[in-house]
């Protein structure tokens, strides 16, 4: 007898597992992005888009975090020299 009760638990980890790519894709562009500006980061203009740049990707990595908290259980861990990256 089937009963489907895994059925919907496969279908939410799928959904999570997607927007987790979406998030995984957006944190490559921001910090693409923000390398770009902080070549320019001389300009006085463009220290305020590198802070907003960081505050962006802060933010979208603790998305990801809780994300990935739902479909493991626990938080991805993060290499040495990603963290000293953002520091």
């Amino acid at each position: 007898m089937l009963t489907g009760h895994r059925d919907s638990k496969r279908k939410d980890n799928t959904i999570f597992k997607m927007d987790l790519r979406d998030k995984r894709n957006v944190l490559k562009f921001l910090k693409h992005k923000l390398i770009e500006k902080e070549s320019t980061a001389y300009l006085e203009s463009s220290r305020h888009d590198t802070e907003m740049l960081k505050f962006q990707i802060k933010s979208i990595q603790e998305e990801i975090n809780v994300i990935s908290q739902k479909i493991w259980g626990k938080k991805p861990e993060i290499s040495d020299d990603v963290k000293e990256e953002f520091e």
